[in-house]
């Protein structure tokens, strides 16, 4: 039963918790929670996990940088100017040190912006795939749906880069899903390279039948 939001969101509980169960008595209760035995969990590889680390644990540059963009360094899921974290905001500048460490504390990747949209669409404005890569490793959702049913795929697709409509397919991207109006990936593709990958993806041309 670990299914506690992410693996990375129990790895990070359990780092709490194991540090505290082996510095005064074994918690039977927080086993049970997790689905395993309190033995079971005692026994859990001291390497199985590492502790979030804490926002005392940012480096200067980053510090400064949350400090000039307005953002309180001890609470860094908190959103800013059009509802962006962080992470968002460092994700769209390219800024891949900072997206390191705020993942290292720990951050909410997947907190929607204003409009709807998670730091894996920022990662495509820069056109950072290592950025991007980064964030679908640390379990970024890849589907994240704006408020108007679009996905990180269908923006990519429907602004021609060929280049990250590839790569979201490659990493898992589903190309069926459809927006509010009905449109898929393909039914948006900018370039005539995007619309053979869709293709190729399985979606039948004109799948959209808007009013």
């Amino acid at each position: 039963m670990r299914n506690v939001g992410s693996e990375a969101g129990f790895r990070r509980i359990h780092a709490c918790l194991l540090n505290f169960t082996r510095r005064h008595a074994p918690c039977t209760g927080v086993a049970v929670f997790f689905g395993m035995t309190g033995t079971e969990f005692m026994n859990l590889p001291d390497d199985f996990l590492t502790p979030a680390r804490s926002a005392s644990d940012l480096s200067v540059e980053t510090r400064l940088w949350l400090r000039d963009n307005d953002f309180d360094a001890e609470s860094l899921d908190a959103p800013g100017r059009y509802q962006d974290t962080p992470v968002i905001l460092a994700s769209r500048r390219g800024l891949l040190p900072q997206v390191q460490e705020l993942i290292a504390a720990g951050v909410n990747l997947n907190h929607r912006n204003m409009d709807g949209t998670n730091c894996l669409w920022a990662a495509i404005v820069p056109n950072r795939f290592d950025i991007a890569e980064l964030l679908l490793q640390q379990g970024v959702d890849i589907d994240n749906q704006n408020d108007n049913g679009a996905t990180a795929l269908m923006y990519a697709s429907s602004a021609g880069k060929t280049d990250w409509v590839a790569f979201l397919l490659s990493k898992g991207a589903n190309p069926h899903l459809q927006s509010l109006d009905g449109y898929t990936a393909l039914d948006l593709a900018g370039n005539v390279e995007c619309l053979r990958l869709l293709r190729k993806a399985g979606l039948p041309i004109a799948t959209a039948t808007p009013a």
